[in-house]
């Protein structure tokens, strides 16, 4: 027990006056509703176990410091007020299970024991008291730093022993001492119990991997980078600022000066802030390991990086939290009293979900960070989905615990009292927590940088024929173009290795980098320099910069790969695959799209992204200001591969479902196994999701995403909305303009949209595959965005033809559609192959759905068109437009 807590204790001389005392107590406190209902549980405790003194009284003549012990300890514990919900519950339960101690007492005084028995029953009533103590002084060891590290039997197997334990002394029982072989088994169980324990728990978690990011920017800086940064006294005074150990849980002394264990950093965008942090990192784990000592921990560091230019990153605050929590557990997951702290968690009294809610994950840190000292360094919080949220959780924590933070932002983002907690902070109190970076800090870094490539680029003969350059002096030179950017100095250093880039211009960039200053100067110059590549390799960056910022979701490198390869309006063949994919791609995009940590590709930097969203150039083939547009260019690749590179007909043998069978799911999943249902589903279907990834790897993707990117392709042209009739004539302009520029492609969206709308087959067969992925989808929005394609449309031309009945075409499928949710979605999602059997029927068109016989026919059809749709094969369209009638959509 910490000093301060020995100062504070006290025993009392019964259990109301205990209880008295914490009611007192709990009116100090803001939430003191929450407080209160603690406050009676323990004294349901209380209330239960306040006659067992009246009976060991008969036996033994009791002191009365011995009542006042157990009722001072539970005190002690309800002034740590971590997780004191969860302990008081625990309390209620031991009140529940423990002996009617009143019952025993009356009828002691009744009947009076021999006295062969009396001493049986003074021991047995004495480990009851030794086991409520050490109970009591386990719990408040846990959520102190100033304990022992050594505890023989953890708190999530203490309570139910204790509970037994108590359950078992009665009148006809004694308690004997194990033998030799029983208390190895119990230690073979209890090392049993921890790594099953720790291994739940880390499940429970979920964490990211957090260190990808980390290990990357490691591996890739120079050897001696940071250096000034680390002599800088505003960060040298919050590194070594003294952790002290008995303020843990003593919230007066943790809110004192609270805010100088936060340190922002702030820094333009491109400093190296990521590689910064890095560096941060391994300084604080080296002070660290001299911060330790035999009586005090040494401090941990746990640290996370959010991220948006890699959209496999993350930018959520749930994923930082669980990362950093899952770091504390890592480190720790040795110390049994971790353990016990996180099982009181992890007990009735825990979210009770498969996996940690932010909740949990937040008491889970809570719980850490009271046991120990901890660095954490957060960076790119300003790319946090929710940094003010972010912020408020780092505050919180600070206010509590005696922990060291330090944040890593552009300037942005900004520290500020939001809340009555910090309405007693000056403003200059703030400003001080802030520190900005300088150009100065950075220069000798950026300078070696650029002088180990500028000299590497020479033995190359990069700059013509060997000459003698002045690689110091330039390389000075161009480090102060810099301004301080270590973005800049690596885009200059990717634009010279360019292939496309002459001697002559590496020469004069060397030279006179003055034209080339800025960022945005920067990429305009290397957009400039990818404009002079074949037409094949231009295409294929524009494909790939538009992939990456505008997918729906994050492609790993085998979708991406399929979709570069997809031509609208042609299948695609094993030729038309990039080659040393995706490594070719730095190359191709001059190093603006690179290979992240996780393998996938990601943008060289987020601010290259922004430069293409507010670019107006319309001239550039990589421009993505023109949102609409980008997402048009993708819907089509997914509809293209829909219809020319999935067969149209089943993508599963069929199986057949009875009625009976269909009810009985439906009800089971509505009413006793809703919550595993969907579970139950996929791990029957896991091996046909696993076989169509693997023959067809965009599938998911086209199936599932170009709804999304047809929809996020068109504005609303039509009124009401909250538009004005202004703005819908507005966006309807633009939609016709988008729809003209799109009419002049080889194959336009609309005719390959034609095309998949047309063929029943491939439709049944695009929601075969949704209900497979868990998803039976709905077109109702995306028919009044379209609506302008009906007034363009007349019987001209073929290609007028289709815009004219596109709409109608989607009107009848959204009704087949709309059928299918309201009558058999759970039969669909149960077996989609039902599709094609005839027990599924439209609303509006009793013939929509094709009919497909077991032996891989289509009822109704004729021979040629038999073996045409078990095969797949589709007849080339000739210019992609259709040649066909109306009246093929309605042929059975």
């Amino acid at each position: 027990m910490s000093e301060d807590d020995r100062a504070s204790f006290r025993a009392y001389s019964s259990h109301k006056e205990m209880v008295a005392d914490i009611r007192s107590l709990s009116t100090q406190y803001e939430q003191r509703s929450k407080l209160a209902l603690c406050c009676r549980k323990i004294a349901t405790f209380s209330t239960v176990f306040a006659p067992y003194f009246d009976v060991v009284n008969i036996f033994v003549q009791i002191k009365p410091d011995w009542a006042g012990g157990i009722w001072g300890t539970i005190r002690l514990i309800f002034q740590a007020l971590t997780l004191l919900e969860r302990v008081s519950d625990m309390f209620e339960n031991i009140a529940f299970t423990l002996p009617q101690y009143q019952s025993w007492f009356d009828l002691c005084r009744a009947s009076p024991v021999k006295k062969d028995d009396q001493d049986r029953l003074a021991q047995a009533l004495a480990f009851i008291y030794a086991d409520l103590i050490d109970f009591c002084l386990h719990v408040y060891r846990i959520f102190s730093r100033a304990h022992s590290r050594k505890d023989p039997l953890p708190t999530s197997t203490r309570l139910p022993w204790l509970i037994v334990r108590t359950y078992r002394c009665s009148f006809h029982q004694s308690i004997e001492a194990k033998d030799e072989n029983a208390k190895r088994k119990e230690a073979a169980e209890q090392e049993q119990f921890y790594a099953k324990q720790l291994s739940d728990i880390k499940s429970w978690i979920s964490s990211l991997r957090y260190r990808d990011i980390y290990e990357r920017a490691r591996r890739d800086r120079y050897s001696g980078s940071g250096e000034k940064f680390l002599l800088e006294p505003t960060y040298g005074s919050w590194r070594n600022a003294e952790f002290h150990n008995d303020h843990s849980g003593n919230e007066s002394l943790l809110k004192m000066n609270w805010i100088d264990r936060i340190l922002l950093i702030h820094a333009k965008p491109g400093f190296g802030k990521t590689y910064l942090s890095a560096i941060i990192i391994d300084d604080l784990v080296e002070k660290g390991y001299d911060m330790g000592s035999s009586d005090q921990d040494a401090p941990i560091v746990a640290f996370f990086h959010f991220t948006s230019s890699n959209r496999w990153g993350t930018r959520s605050v749930e994923a930082a939290l669980q990362s950093i929590a899952m770091q504390l557990l890592h480190v720790h997951e040795g110390n049994r009293l971790t353990l016990d702290a996180i099982g009181l968690l992890l007990r009735k009294t825990g979210s009770r979900q498969p996996q940690a809610s932010m909740d949990d994950v937040l008491a889970l840190v809570d719980i850490l960070l009271r046991q120990y000292p901890t660095y954490m360094v957060i960076d790119a919080v300003d790319e946090c989905d929710e940094p003010e949220m972010f912020l408020g959780f780092i505050k919180k924590l600070c206010r509590s615990h005696d922990c060291r933070v330090l944040l890593l932002s552009r300037p942005t983002l900004t520290l500020s009292p939001d809340s009555t907690f910090e309405s007693f902070d000056k403003p200059e109190d703030w400003d001080s927590r802030v520190f900005p970076l300088t150009g100065t800090l950075n220069f000798d870094d950026i300078r070696n940088f650029l002088e180990a490539h500028i000299r590497r680029m020479s033995y190359r003969g990069l700059f013509g024929k060997p000459r003698r350059l002045a690689i110091e002096e330039s390389a000075e030179e161009v480090a102060r173009r810099a301004n301080g950017m270590f973005l800049w100095a690596r885009l200059y250093v990717n634009y010279l290795e360019s292939p496309a880039v002459t001697p002559r211009e590496r020469l004069l960039a060397l030279t006179k980098p003055t034209h080339l200053e800025g960022i945005d100067t920067l990429y305009d110059r290397i957009l400039k320099t990818l404009e002079k590549s074949n037409v094949r390799e231009k295409a294929v960056a524009a494909d790939v910069i538009q992939w990456l910022s505008a997918s729906v979701y994050p492609l790993d490198t085998r979708t991406l790969h399929t979709a570069l390869a997809i031509i609208p309006g042609e299948p695609t063949t094993e030729l038309q695959y990039l080659v040393g994919f995706p490594d070719c791609i730095p190359r191709i995009t001059c190093a603006l799209v690179e290979i992240t940590e996780t393998g996938n590709l990601g943008f060289i930097h987020l601010s290259f992204q922004e430069y293409l969203e507010t670019r107006r150039d319309d001239s550039n083939s990589f421009s993505l200001q023109d949102a609409a547009s980008v997402n048009l260019h993708l819907a089509t690749r997914c509809l293209s591969y829909l219809s020319y590179d999935i067969p149209p007909k089943p993508l599963q043998p069929l199986e057949y479902d009875t009625v009976a069978n269909c009810r009985g799911f439906e009800e089971a999943s509505a009413n006793t196994i809703r919550a595993t249902a969907a579970e139950e589903v996929q791990l029957t279907r896991n091996h046909i999701v696993d076989h169509l990834n693997k023959v067809y790897p965009f599938i998911r993707y086209a199936v599932l995403c170009w709804y999304t990117h047809l929809s996020r392709g068109h504005h609303f042209s039509g009124e009401g909305k909250g538009l004005t009739r202004a703005q819908a004539q507005q966006f309807s302009v633009k939609n016709q303009l988008r729809l003209d520029e799109a009419l002049k492609e080889p194959f336009p969206w609309t005719a390959i949209f034609a095309r998949f709308l047309v063929d029943r087959k491939s439709v049944t067969m695009w929601v075969e595959a949704c209900c497979i992925f868990q998803f039976l989808p709905s077109l109702k929005k995306l028919i009044p965005m379209l609506e302008y394609l009906h007034d363009r449309g007349s019987a001209n031309s073929a290609a007028d033809r289709e815009l004219w009945w596109i709409v109608s075409g989607l009107r009848q499928l959204s009704g087949a559609l709309d059928d299918l949710r309201g009558n058999h979605t759970a039969r669909l999602i149960r077996n989609p192959t039902l599709i094609w059997q005839n027990r599924i029927t439209a609303a509006k068109d009793l013939e929509f759905w094709p009919v497909w016989k077991m032996d891989g026919t289509l009822d109704g059809d004729d021979d040629d068109d038999t073996e045409e749709a078990s095969t797949g094969y589709m007849p080339d369209p000739g210019n992609g437009l259709l040649r066909t009638s109306m009246a093929h959509m309605y042929v059975r």
